[in-house]
């Protein structure tokens, strides 16, 4: 035996009595941070020696035992009395890999299988635990918006604006149908022409603010008008905001920021 293995054999079993010691404290599937960090070195120790001395099999089984163990630290997977069994049989192989280093032995199929099957529970338990931050997102409860406006074209262009930015948009074409839409949705925020048949939208408005549940409703118009009582009249039953067509895309963006974030 050389020098070299010599010193990697007594830094291995160094390095193995110290995770003989943390392992006794996961096993069981409970840990803290501190004790996962304890871990991560001792498994990043004896894969960097192994690396050194180009043990590319013991390099290549701790590698993936590394990246569980990031993920562990981070709260990506959460610990689990199935990973501290992970730990204990990687654990025991692993004193045996070193054991045949020292006798200069090839691991045979057994502790191959062995290993083989052990890298199956990490992988599984990465695919299973680890929460991805876009479906954390995609979960996350959708603003949505009804435009109220007799016309197709500022339906169309209000829904792909509001949608691109995230929103959920649902759309009425007179005020009778936007009062229907609002009980039957859960609605964040109300945009609204003036003109509009059967009911315009300031006669909407006047019924919306009937009902003490959509007492603080935003409601924005959205119209051609620009008359001074009629902007008075939507200021008293609490209009957030007054755009004039032509339809605008960013100042409606900026609006929805504004009111709903």
């Amino acid at each position: 035996m050389n020098v070299n293995n010599s010193f990697f054999l007594e830094d291995a079993q160094n390095q193995l009595r110290y995770l003989d010691n943390v392992i006794e404290n996961v096993k069981d599937g409970t840990s803290d941070k501190e004790k996962i960090g304890e871990l991560f070195r001792a498994i990043h120790t004896l894969k960097g020696a192994s690396d050194m001395m180009a043990l590319t099999l013991i390099v290549g089984f701790l590698h993936k035992a590394e990246d569980l163990l990031d993920k562990l630290r981070t709260d990506e997977v959460v610990f689990s009395s199935d990973i501290g069994s992970i730990f204990v049989d990687l654990r025991d192989v692993l004193k045996t890999l070193i054991y045949l280093v020292k006798i200069e032995t090839e691991p045979n199929s057994d502790i191959r299988n062995s290993m083989l099957s052990i890298d199956a529970r990490i992988v599984n338990s990465l695919q299973n635990s680890v929460v991805p931050k876009k479906v954390e997102i995609a979960t996350q409860k959708l603003k949505t918006i009804l435009f109220v406006d007799d016309a197709s074209m500022i339906r169309n262009l209000a829904l792909k604006t509001a949608e691109a930015a995230g929103y959920n948009v649902i759309v009425a074409q007179d005020g009778y149908e936007g009062l229907e839409k609002l009980s039957s949705n859960e609605i964040d925020l109300i945009f609204s022409d003036i003109n509009m048949p059967q009911m315009d939208g300031m006669e909407m408005v006047e019924q919306i603010r009937k009902n003490p549940k959509y007492e603080f409703l935003p409601i924005v118009m959205l119209t051609t008008e620009k008359k001074e009582e009629l902007k008075k009249r939507g200021k008293e039953l609490g209009v957030k905001a007054w755009l004039v067509k032509p339809f605008n895309k960013n100042k409606l963006l900026t609006v929805l920021e504004k009111l709903l974030g």
